[in-house]
């Protein structure tokens, strides 16, 4: 497994193809110092425990769950740490701090989609648009698809392999849309779809006349106060020192090179667990998205997918979700409406270890 450091940056290298009691700024158990840094590792007296058993549990026989982990309940930490080191082959075994700044893969998604939708609610678009309106270059057999239908993963378009320079946005994304093929009626079939939510991406520059990098911080991360948060391949990523494996045999990894169009808008997303419990607040009030457009947000459209959230109801409960995998990293978050809990949980690859089943294990205890 490869692991980089960059400054406080934590990442697991792979190749592509997720106001009432709450202050945005300060979770009350395992308050954060007045720099906005968390002072280290919380365990809540009640629950802690149990919480940090089900991580201590989790294949201990082959090294055991190496990554970053967060559970909260109405705004309290109940647990927050990290497991692992930098590098595990190195001389100097610098542990993980709870702060880590992970590759978020997929759950990226749900930040594309709230930026679309940000742009409707400032009148800026309509997420009934069709993508023609964006890319008119696109056949006419593309007419019929909306915003919407990309946002939700059911355009009837069949993702296939993108050519191209991958820096040149409007070629590259739009020729990998002009590629794929229209299977289905729009809205009729849900299809999993990364390109198109790089489509998306590119609509937020067009419509916004700024970077999509720039138009997050301003619109989604600023108003969340989400100060650890930013996309790779920014310039203030700096390398610390090249990624080893933990044989001692890594060879250097390129990155923190630029954000391609092959996984803008559609992962991307550097941010830490508390980082992602402040989102979680921030989406509780008005500060990001209003009321109405989070209707919207959360609306299912095919299979339990709504705008870059999978929505799971159960009677009593309303779960939204989302999972992320690049390279060897994986990633899941979890927020439960009416409990209002949160599960933010991110690590290297283990084959034993199932990222939904223990974000619900962690759930059900912070559910007592």
């Amino acid at each position: 497994m490869r692991l980089i450091r960059m400054a406080r940056i934590v990442v697991v290298a792979g190749v592509v193809f997720a106001m009432g009691p709450f202050d945005l700024s300060v979770p009350r158990a395992g308050a954060l110092d007045r720099t906005g840094r968390s002072p280290g590792p919380v365990v809540s007296k009640r629950l802690g425990p149990a919480l940090k058993g089900v991580v201590e549990r989790l294949d201990p026989e082959s090294g055991g769950f190496y990554g970053s982990v967060l559970v909260a309940k109405k705004g309290e930490i109940l647990l927050l740490e990290s497991c692992g080191h930098f590098d595990e082959a190195g001389a100097k075994k610098e542990p993980i701090p709870v702060d880590a700044q992970w590759d978020w893969a997929s759950v990226s998604k749900q930040f594309t989609a709230a930026a679309v939708l940000r742009l409707e609610q400032d009148g800026k678009l309509s997420i009934e648009d069709s993508i023609r309106k964006y890319f008119p270059e696109l056949p006419d057999s593309h007419q019929p698809i909306t915003l919407h239908h990309l946002l939700t993963h059911t355009s009837g378009l069949h993702q296939t392999g993108a050519s191209g320079d991958p820096f040149a946005r409007d070629r590259y994304v739009g020729g990998a849309l002009a590629q794929m093929e229209v299977t289905a009626p729009p809205g009729e079939k849900w299809e999993y779809n990364n390109l198109t939510y790089g489509a998306l991406a590119a609509v937020v520059e067009k419509v916004s006349r700024k970077t999509f990098e720039e138009y997050c911080r301003k619109a989604l991360f600023a108003p969340a106060r989400m100060s650890d948060t930013t996309f790779i391949g920014q310039r203030d990523l700096d390398l610390a020192r090249v990624p080893k494996d933990d044989r001692g045999k890594g060879q250097p990894f390129a990155y923190g090179t630029r954000l391609t169009w092959g996984y803008r808008g559609a992962g991307g997303v550097v941010s830490t667990t508390i980082d992602m419990l402040r989102w979680h607040v921030a989406l509780t009030g008005e500060k990001v998205l209003s009321a109405k457009s989070k209707e919207r947000y959360y609306a299912v459209a095919k299979d339990d997918y709504a705008c870059g959230w999978y929505v799971k109801q159960v009677p009593g409960e309303t779960f939204y979700q989302h999972s992320g995998r690049v390279g060897e990293s994986v990633c899941y978050f979890l927020r439960a409406e009416k409990a209002d809990i949160v599960v933010a949980i991110v690590y290297g690859y283990n084959p034993e270890i199932h990222p939904e089943q223990t974000a619900y294990k962690l759930y059900r205890i912070a559910a007592r």
